[in-house]
Formats: C-alpha cells, structure tokens, sequence
C-alpha cells in the first residue's frame, strides 16, 4: 500500500541524489575529470526517472485516498514541487558540465571564483528537511533568501567576465561560456527559492510566495506580538480576476483577509477603506494593517460575516435574498445620501467601451472577426458618443467601482450590508453601478423559472430605486444614459464569460441598445425608455422575453 511514509522515503533519497549531484560538480569544477562529467550526466537522466516516480506517487496517494488531512494534502503537494526543482538543478548541473567542453582553458573560469556561489547552494541543500514533520519556518525563509544572495554574486561575476572580455577580445569565447556556466548556478537559487516557498506552503496551508507571507507575518505581528505562526493558517480565496493574492487568515484571536497587489493598486484600496470606514463605518472592511516594499503592497483587513448577494440569490428559499434587498436598498439610499453631490458631469460609457474593445477581442475573436464588421461596431459606437456628448447630468455619488453581486455581502446575523473590493470606488455617474449590478444579475448562469423570477425581482427593484431617485435629483437623461451603461456593461462583461452562446447573447443585446440610442433625435432624448427585457433572457426557451416590456413604459 502507498502510504505518505513512502512518498516521505522517496523524498529523502531524492533529495539526497540532488545533494549527490552537486557536489560531485563541485569536484569536476575543482578538477575536471571526464569520468566525473560521464556520472554527472547519467545522474541527471537517474533524478529525472526519480521525479516521475514520485510525482506519479503523489498523483497516486492524492486521488486514491480521499480522507487525506489537509496537513498531509499541504506535505504532498510540497513534495510534489520539490521534486520538479530537485530534476532541475540535477539538469542544470549537467548543463553545466557540457558547457565546460567548450572552454579552452580551465584557468579562465577559475578566475573568478564560482566556488562562492556553489558554496551557497550546498549550504541551502543541507537545510531542506528529509522529514516535513522536522520542517523549521526558519529554515524555509533562508532557502527563499538565498535567491537573492546567489543573484548578488551572479551580478558581481558578470561584471568581472565582461571586464575581462573588454579587455582582452580573445577570451571572448571563454568568456560567453563562463556567463552560461555562472547563470546555470543563478538559476539553481530560483529553484531554492521555489523549494523555500514550497515549504512555507506546508506552513501555513496554503501555497504561498515568501514576500505574501513576509508581508503577512509583518502584519500579524503588528497584532499578535506574542502569537506563534504555529497558530496561523492561510486559505487562498479563488475566483479573483483582479491580479491579486487574496486569502483567508486564522489565527487565534479570530479570522482576518490577507490581499498582496501592486502598489498603486494597494495604495488606491486603502485610500477607498479609509474613506469609507469615516464615511459610513462598518460598510467596508476595517484595515488592521498596510505594508509596501518596492513593488507591491499588502493589506490586512477585517473578515466580513455573511453570504454574497449571488449566494442569497440562489439560496435554497427565497427568504434569505428578501431579507438581503430589505436592507440593501436602505443602505444605497444613505450612501447615496451621504455621497450625494450637486455638480456637472457628461457621461463615458462609450469611451470605457472602446478602451476595453480589444480585450473582448482577444477572448471572443469572432465578434466583428473582419474588418467591415468591426468598422460598422465602431461607427454605432460613434454615433452613441454623439448623443452621449448631448447628456449631462448635475448630481454624482461614490460608486463602489465594481458593484457585482459578489461584491455585496449580506451579514444575516445583524442585518448589514458590506461592501468588498473596492479599488475602484470613485466620484462617478450611480449609473456606472447600476448597470453593472443589474448585468452581474443577468449573467447568473442558472435557468431555473423560480431562480429567473428572482433574478428579476432583483433587477426590478434596483431599477425602480435608481429611477426614482434620479427623479428626486431632477435628472432628466436617467434612461438614455441607463441604456448606454448597459450596453457598456453588457459588451465588457463578455471578456469574463467564456461560454461563447451566452457572451454572443451579451453582444447582440449591447449591439441592439447602442442601435436604437444611435437613432435617437435630440427630442426623442426625453422620451427613450431601453427596453430592459433584454435581461431577462432563458437560452433553452426564450421564455419571459415580452414579461418585462412593462418597465419600457415606466
């Protein structure tokens, strides 16, 4: 039977012939015998049988044995990735050897020393654990470190080889083979830095890059000085198209959200929370702590209670999602309250259309595949602009930025609303929202008539919300620019969907709005009504298309 013992064994000898390997090229560099080099070579074909054993090993061990601990899931996976940088640095070792037939003299390459940094690579070798259960979060935080050593004396050699190229031409061919033979050992500190990180994945439970979890420990400490890491799991959170590391931190005094981004992305989050948390506190998450370093930046926030409003949508009963709207809609209102102010902007859906028309390309690329058909897209757009140019509304609020279903978490418990995510939370036209929750509705994929007639109820009462209270504003373009911001919303959106019926769905729907917007005269403006039965749209029957021709007339 395999049992994680055997993968631990299976393991630990891999590890040793990687061990094995690089010292022997420590000797062939000291002393370059052809007999060595031969042993060199055939241990790295050896390793790589060694690999494939144990990765069919865990494959093996992973899906037969279905009551694996998530401490012994973690070790597999680990194992796993070790074994794939084990095969690479045993290959990158017999790279190096081939590289030195080409040398013309041996004394060359001695010149600049490459035993520093092999010497760093047999350190970090001896500290990889053969036994996970021995394994010291320390230790992982080295092998991670040492990439960065290893990179520092690659740099330096490079420096005196070009020096030396510079000086004398006819070392040139030395030279270029020097620079191979030095960036092979640069490139085994990457694959120490992916056993490091592999490591501090069995950690934390959950796979991890030294810098998220650097950051992570820093801001735990900041709170929990005296807390052991011991204490501290990380699961990841799926489904982000942000860019973004997200996960979920428990440790022992309660669960909080870790999120690694770029920097200005990070530095526009917190400048949202903090708005928000003195704006209307409790909508948004609290930040416990922010860090930044040359590159990206890391938060750590305050986990949220409750369901997304697609969750409660699609719940069981329909309860849940009418107690979430009970307290949804009184919440816009005094966000949109406390927001609220009298100033003049022009709308620019079509000009956000346009800036995102080639990446719906790349993911659709037969929405208008020839040039006519996209000249004609472009000409629609065009039109649209025209009359969006002619709109002006004088009232604005803080959007959320990206007011999605998923974005909205609903706390049953005490009855609140949440925001989420809100890097792109800024002073805008509320349509920008509106039209971006009543799409995120549409696009659930579940056909079901009691879930449509939910999904309905939703876009209805989120339609009558805004509407009235734009009438309150005075606001006499509501509809038009509500049709641009759907059809905005509808085309973008289809870069997310990769289910190519329903994302054409998507695109005729857009296309079919910004047609008759195209065609409206300036005394039409005030009587247009976008006939929002469009998004009420079932593939399989067709069903409910004429239900909602009621809202066109309100």
């Amino acid at each position: 039977m395999l049992t994680f013992q055997t993968l631990e064994d299976s393991h630990k000898f891999l590890l040793l012939e990687t061990v094995v390997q690089v010292d022997a090229t420590i000797d062939f560099f000291s002393d370059p015998k052809a007999e060595i080099g031969e042993e060199i070579l055939a241990r790295s074909e050896s390793i790589h049988q060694l690999k494939n054993a144990l990765e069919n090993a865990c494959f093996t061990r992973t899906n037969v044995q279905s009551s694996l601990s998530n401490q012994e899931t973690h070790s597999i996976r680990a194992i796993h990735r070790m074994a794939l940088c084990f095969r690479r640095i045993a290959q990158y070792c017999a790279n190096m050897v081939r590289q030195a037939e080409h040398l013309g003299s041996d004394a060359f390459l001695r010149r600049f020393d490459c035993t520093a940094l092999f010497s760093v690579v047999r350190l970090h070798l001896k500290i990889i654990p053969a036994d996970l259960r021995e394994l010291d979060e320390s230790d992982a935080l080295a092998l991670c470190r040492c990439e960065a050593r290893l990179d520092e004396l690659f740099a330096q050699r490079m420096g005196e080889v070009t020096a030396a190229i510079k000086a004398d031409l006819a070392m040139m061919e030395d030279g270029v083979t020097t620079i191979f033979i030095l960036r092979y050992l640069e490139r085994i500190g990457d694959e120490l830095l992916r056993i490091g990180e592999a490591l501090l994945s069995v950690v934390v439970g959950e796979r991890i890059k030294v810098q998220e979890f650097t950051a992570l420990r820093q801001g735990l400490s900041r709170l929990e000085p005296d807390d052991s890491l011991g204490n501290l799991s990380f699961r990841a959170i799926w489904g982000s198209r942000s860019g973004c590391v997200i996960g979920r931190v428990t440790s022992h005094s309660g669960e909080r959200i870790f999120k690694e981004c770029g920097l200005k992305k990070g530095r526009k989050e917190r400048e949202h929370l903090e708005y928000w948390s003195a704006v209307m506190p409790g909508l948004a998450p609290k930040i416990y702590n922010y860090e930044e370093n040359a590159e990206t930046s890391s938060l750590l926030v305050e986990f949220l209670r409750g369901v997304p409003l697609d969750e409660a949508l699609l719940a069981q009963d329909d309860l849940t999602r009418q107690q979430a709207n009970a307290v949804l809609l009184p919440t816009l209102q005094r966000v949109w309250d406390t927001t609220l102010r009298r100033e003049t902007i022009r709308p620019d859906f079509m000009e956000q259309l346009l800036r995102r028309l080639e990446r719906v390309r790349q993911v659709h690329p037969d929405f208008c595949s020839s040039g006519l058909e996209r000249s004609k897209l472009l000409e629609l757009v065009e039109e649209c602009r025209k009359v969006e140019s002619r709109l002006v509304t004088d009232w604005t609020i803080m959007i959320h930025g990206d007011f999605n279903l998923n974005n909205i978490f609903y706390d049953q418990s005490s009855e609140t609303i949440h925001y989420v995510d809100l890097y792109r939370s800024r002073r805008a036209d509320a349509l920008q929202d509106v039209s971006v929750y009543l799409v995120s509705n549409f696009r659930i994929p579940v056909f079901e008539k009691e879930i449509r007639r939910r999904i309905w109820d939703n876009m209805s009462m989120m339609y009558d919300f805004a509407r009235k209270y734009a009438h309150e504003q005075g606001d006499a373009s509501f509809h038009v620019r509500l049709g641009l911001a759907l059809a905005r919303s509808l085309f973008t959106s289809t870069r997310f969907e990769l289910d190519e019926s329903f994302a054409r769905v998507m695109f005729q729907r857009a296309h079919e709005l910004l047609r008759e917007i195209a065609e409206l005269d300036h005394a039409d403006i005030a009587k247009y009504r976008p006939n929002l039965s469009r998004l009420d749209y079932d593939p399989r029957t067709e069903i409910g298309q004429d239900a909602l021709m009621h809202v066109a007339a309100l």
